[in-house]
């Protein structure tokens, strides 16, 4: 899906992570490889210091609280 928005020439987008398993932890990583498999940059906005911060795969695995926003930019 996200290649085809990219065909489509969306330059910004924004996904929720609704996802219960695991903790969102598996949809999370396919989020992230989508992403950064079509050129975009991945981050989250962490709310601690209203910052976005850039992801990767071992943010998903790396974090007891991962964010459920994510913000693909190219």
């Amino acid at each position: 899906m996200i290649k085809q928005l990219k065909i489509l020439g969306y330059q910004f987008l924004f996904i929720n992570n609704a996802s219960q398993t695991n903790q969102g932890i598996p949809a999370c990583i396919c989020y992230i490889k989508a992403g950064t498999d079509n050129q975009y940059k991945l981050q989250y906005n962490d709310y601690k210091t209203n910052e976005f911060k850039n992801m990767n795969v071992t943010y998903c695995l790396s974090h007891k609280f991962i964010s459920r926003d994510y913000y693909y930019h190219l």
